[in-house]
């Protein structure tokens, strides 16, 4: 099963929202952070047009590359990139896992790849869809530690 996220960003608001699921389909998050966005918008009395969204495939590429890629779209850049990916990777687990290819994952490694995904930005708010759904008890027991860890960093 596919893993999917959205994340959307408006830093000159001091805003993100991220979406992830482990089912339904990405443009499903794609609507729903996108309201999520206007809702947070609106109270600061923002009207916003949405452009049309691009996939970009990134499953052929590593850990480290698939953070980096998206750090560059969220408008990260330089070493601090670098250091906080590194602190992301080690935070859900996969650092000893940085140079295997995303798609050689196993779904509980993805799902901890897509939260690091989430918070190369400072979000406010986290929605988690079915998060834990297909994963076996042993793989729940491994991620409820880290989805406790960002509960706890008021996401």
């Amino acid at each position: 099963m596919y893993q999917h996220a959205s994340l959307i960003v408006a830093p000159d608001e001091e805003i993100s929202v991220a979406v992830l699921s482990s089912g339904g389909g990405s443009m499903y998050n794609e609507l729903m952070s996108m309201a999520l966005m206007d809702i947070a918008l609106e109270e600061k009395g923002i009207t916003v047009e949405h452009p049309g969204v691009e996939e970009m495939e990134t499953l052929d590429t590593v850990p480290e590359e698939y953070l980096d890629y998206y750090g560059r779209l969220y408008g990260l850049s330089g070493e601090h990139t670098g250091e906080k990916i590194e602190k992301l990777l080690e935070m859900v687990g996969l650092a000893a896992q940085k140079q295997v290819q995303v798609e050689k994952l196993k779904l509980c490694e993805k799902k901890r790849l897509a939260l690091a995904r989430c918070l190369l930005e400072d979000i406010d708010v986290l929605v988690l869809d079915d998060f834990l759904v297909d994963l076996d008890p042993r793989e729940r027991k491994e991620i409820d530690p880290l989805l406790f860890q960002i509960r706890d960093m008021g996401k």
